[in-house]
């Protein structure tokens, strides 16, 4: 077989090959939001695509670069598109378990003793929702173990100062704030994920502490017996953009 036509079976092969990987990501991330495909099925379907793709997109570029005058136009066209795709197929396949095996967590606080308490967000949950209740002492020493900077926040500010950029951070960061009072120092949110649009909840807490204040965050799946690292990371986060005012 001609180098020809060998150069245009395997771009129709590698073409095929990529837009199966990518039908099967789309059609879990919009299975999961439409809640007709489960988290677990989904997370599997895209690991094995986003896998599958490394090769698939490294075969790619192997065409074009030793067989780009064989080509026709709309083959060459293809495998540009596909290597256009490549940065959003490496999103997910760089997505593996952030947390190593073990009890998974879905709850994560500053303060894992006296965690701040949700109120106002119950009556948006889903009826199959996790337990809004603190998982208790194993989750707590899960999380020391995995995350020992998780601390609450001690600030010079006052407590309405904190309370302030509290709330700014949350809706700078695009939560729905559902509830927030400056007198008892409470500010409850829900925090959407990008992707999948997983919906978790927070509640962040300020408290008077000598000459300033201290301020807690609390954030929590409702869906799903391990988050991935997300909780954690937006806890992180906002600890973060606090701490830079």
């Amino acid at each position: 077989m001609s180098l020809l036509k060998r150069s245009k079976t395997w771009s129709s092969i590698i073409l095929l090959a990529s837009v199966i990987c990518i039908a099967a990501i789309i059609v879990a991330i919009f299975g999961v939001r439409g809640e007709w495909i489960g988290i677990r099925t989904a997370f599997t379907t895209i690991s094995y695509a986003s896998q599958a793709a490394v090769p698939i997109l490294l075969t790619a570029i192997l065409i074009l670069v030793l067989a780009r005058g064989d080509l026709n136009s709309r083959i060459k066209s293809g495998l540009a598109v596909l290597l256009l795709l490549a940065p959003v197929i490496n999103q997910f396949a760089n997505q593996p378990e952030k947390t190593p095996p073990g009890l998974p967590l879905n709850d994560i606080s500053t303060d894992t003793i006296t965690p701040p308490v949700f109120d106002a967000v119950i009556a948006f949950r889903p009826v199959k929702s996790n337990t809004i209740e603190y998982p208790g002492a194993s989750a707590a020493k899960r999380q020391t173990e995995l995350f020992p900077d998780i601390q609450p926040i001690q600030s010079s500010l006052t407590t309405e100062q904190a309370f302030n950029l509290s709330l700014k951070i949350a809706e700078n960061n695009d939560w729905d704030i559902v509830a927030k009072n400056l007198e008892q120092g409470i500010i409850e949110a829900v925090a959407s994920t990008p992707v999948f649009s997983f919906e978790d909840d927070v509640v962040i807490r300020i408290q008077a502490m000598n000459s300033g204040s201290i301020i807690d965050i609390r954030s929590h799946s409702r869906i799903g017996r391990g988050d991935r690292g997300k909780n954690a990371q937006r806890v992180r986060e906002f600890i973060k953009q606090f701490n830079q005012g």
